[in-house]
């Protein structure tokens, strides 16, 4: 994972912030995939 685009312009805490951000949106999409296809089967 490379890290060089944040350096001197975010803050650790703020890319940690949008990694964790990334994952929320990822679940939020996987959850609403598994109800469509739950419903069609």
């Amino acid at each position: 994972m490379n890290l060089s685009k944040y350096d001197g312009n975010i803050h650790p805490d703020e890319w940690i912030d949008d990694i964790q951000t990334h994952f929320d949106i990822i679940e939020i999409i996987s959850e609403f995939l598994l109800e469509i296809f739950d419903s069609k089967i």
